[in-house]
C-alpha cells in the first residue's frame, strides 16, 4: 500500500470484500465498497464502518485511487478498464489479503499455498494435505486411496 494513497474501491463484495473493506478502513483508508453481483442484503453492510461506502454501481477511479478486484472478475468491467488505461495500482484480493495478514504477523512463521480456480479445490487442498503429512517421506498415492 502506497502512502498518500487514501482511496480504495474494492470490487465483488462475495468473495472476501467485505471482510478486506472492513480491514482497510480500519487502517485509515476511505473505501467504496462495490457490490458488484448487487446480491448482498443491506444487513451484510450493517456492521462496516463510516468510511467504508456500498455501492452498486461504482465511480470511476480517479488517478490516485487503488483498485482491489478478485482475479476472476472480468477485465473489461469498466473500473477495471478505466484504472488499466491511467495507470492505477490493482491489486487482488489475494494479495491485499495477505498484506493484511502481514501486518499482523498472523502466519509469519508458516507456508501459505493458495488454490484457487472453479473446480478441484476441495480435492486439490485434500490431497496436497496428504502429501505435506508425509513430510519428507516418500509415498505413492493411489487414486482413489
Amino acid at each position: 500500500m502506497t502512502a498518500g494513497q487514501r482511496h480504495f474501491i474494492v470490487l465483488d463484495l462475495n468473495h472476501g470484500g467485505l471482510l478486506i473493506s472492513n480491514k482497510l478502513a480500519g487502517h485509515g483508508y476511505r473505501v467504496t465498497a462495490v457490490d458488484v453481483y448487487g446480491t448482498l442484503p443491506k444487513e451484510a453492510f450493517s456492521d462496516l464502518p463510516a468510511e467504508v461506502e456500498v455501492v452498486s454501481k461504482p465511480p470511476l477511479p480517479d488517478k490516485n485511487t487503488i483498485i482491489i478486484t478478485p482475479v476472476h472478475l472480468d477485465p473489461n468491467y469498466p473500473v477495471l478498464a478505466k484504472a488499466r488505461s491511467q495507470g492505477n495500482t490493482i491489486y487482488s484480493h489475494h494479495y491485499i489479503t495477505g498484506q493484511i495478514l502481514h501486518e499482523k504477523g498472523i502466519f509469519s512463521q508458516t507456508k501459505v499455498i493458495e488454490i484457487t480456480g472453479v473446480k478441484a479445490k476441495t480435492s486439490t487442498a485434500t490431497l496436497l494435505a496428504r502429501i505435506l503429512s508425509f513430510k519428507e517421506k516418500s509415498y505413492y498415492i493411489q487414486p482413489g486411496a
